[in-house]
């Protein structure tokens, strides 16, 4: 005990009367919680701390071995995932080694405090005149390599989103707004073709000659406009975002593709994808086009070829919006009844009564020419009138009964009618209207049956 008890003296004398490395290891310890000065000739070492109150060193503990007590303090405090790359990287002489070509060693790893992993730093200096010795530092870095390892979780994570957003892209370019250069990431050998290059000097420019080898001709005069650079950078800046879908020629095929261009965070740069959707887009138009069929189907009647109870119910709803929105005051609703169908269809059959309907259907429409007509029941039609029919719809009717008259004179088809107009001042409902245009198709279907007695 005396013997090393001399030994950490004589130290500390040394220590003392070298103002030199008292200042070094005065402002190393500073920033590290442990310093650990080691002879590296006979493996001998004192660790000191540093008194905050008191701007002094002092001494923690010594040994005469330092890399043996380092091996056996690794398996007792530092975390059992770091201990194998800790003892294969703290060896003597990789410190040496390091120290030799002018470097410092370094070393990351976690200590075990309180039952959880703690980070900490370790950095090695040559002592100032001094070959013999060096001086090992160890300081907390948890919250800074938590913080880090938090940026660099999130890095990739955001790594990862963006991988899996720009694989919808077969082409990427990023261009510098005020000077026009671009660099091309091509994902697809399919767009080489298109001759862009991996990087320009104008994107803009370059844009404009290969379009007229691209793209195709009918969609050419719309693309030269909208890919001018001013008309892509005030759209960004009212919406922020440009897209546009077009055709392009590729290999032996016309193929739709969609381009979007975006501005990076630092408003600087445009970051511009082009996607083929050629797929989706195809399947979408065939699915709006069946979709439109069978709309179509439902909207129009299959006997007449007018349009249906159905096409008749969503035509009134939007009425309804439109006396909402104070687009529509004026409009007028007319309801038909074929006379004496059934006496047709047990007489002559069905097939004659379906082309008694017709012909009734076909004496509405000539009359109501401007007017859409729907067939709203078996032997029933209705009419919604606006504009020019609404404006003249007495003479119209008036037609019509000329019509019927001549037609009940030559036993030929004949039908009952009925007008009414919205009275806005009584704010009246469709359905109120209707019912008042049925009520006077009834009144003339009376009037009719007594001509024909």
């Amino acid at each position: 005990m005396t013997e090393e008890k001399n030994f950490q003296e004589n130290e500390i004398k040394d220590i003392k009367l070298d103002n030199k490395f008292l200042h070094l290891a005065m402002s190393l310890t500073n920033d590290y919680i442990s310093v650990y000065y080691l002879n590296i000739l006979d493996n001998s070492y004192i660790e000191y701390g540093l008194s905050k109150e008191e701007k002094t060193l002092t001494i923690v503990s010594s040994g005469n071995d330092f890399f043996e007590d380092t091996i056996y303090n690794c398996r007792r405090m530092v975390y059992i995932d770091d201990q194998e790359n800790f003892l294969a990287s703290f060896k003597k002489e990789n410190l040496i080694a390091a120290l030799e070509h002018g470097d410092s060693f370094t070393l990351n790893y976690r200590l075990v405090e309180n039952g959880e992993p703690v980070y900490y730093h370790l950095k090695t200096i040559r002592s100032i005149d001094d070959d013999d010795h060096i001086i090992i530092g160890v300081r907390n870095v948890d919250k800074q390599m938590r913080y880090q390892n938090t940026l660099i979780a999130n890095s990739d994570t955001y790594n990862r989103i963006a991988t899996a957003l720009a694989s919808r892209y077969e082409v990427i370019y990023y261009i510098d707004i005020e000077t026009d250069e671009y660099y091309e990431y091509s994902s697809s050998e399919k767009y080489t073709q298109l001759k862009m290059g991996n990087h320009g000097d104008d994107f803009f420019d370059d844009t404009q000659k290969n379009m007229k080898k691209s793209i195709y001709e009918e969609d050419l005069p719309m693309m030269t406009e909208a890919m001018r650079k001013s008309r892509i950078l005030n759209r960004l800046d009212h919406s922020g975002v440009f897209s546009i879908t077009y055709r392009l020629k590729l290999e032996d095929s016309i193929e739709y593709v969609n381009l979007r261009a975006v501005k990076t965070t630092d408003s600087k740069h445009l970051v511009v994808g082009v996607s083929n959707i050629d797929e989706s887009f195809r399947a979408e138009k065939d699915l709006k086009a069946a979709l439109g069929s069978a709309m179509e189907q439902a909207n129009r009647d299959e006997l007449t070829g007018v349009k249906s109870k159905h096409a008749y119910a969503n035509d009134i709803n939007k009425l309804k919006d439109d006396i909402e929105a104070h687009t529509v005051s004026e409009y007028a609703i007319g309801v038909f009844d074929v006379n004496n169908l059934k006496m047709i269809n047990d007489t002559l059959g069905h097939n004659a009564g379906d082309e008694y309907i017709r012909a009734a259907c076909r004496m509405i429409c000539r009359i109501f020419k401007h007017s859409p007509v729907y067939r709203i029941g078996g032997d029933e039609f209705a009419i919604i009138l606006k504009g020019h029919d609404y404006a003249i719809r007495d003479s119209l009717m008036n037609e019509l009964q000329t019509e019927i008259m001549e037609n009940l004179e030559n036993d030929l088809v004949t039908l009952a009618g009925g007008v009414a107009a919205y009275n806005s001042a009584k704010k009246e409902s469709t359905t109120q209207v209707f019912n008042r245009a049925d009520a006077n198709m009834y009144d003339n279907k009376h009037y009719i049956k007594s001509l024909m007695k």
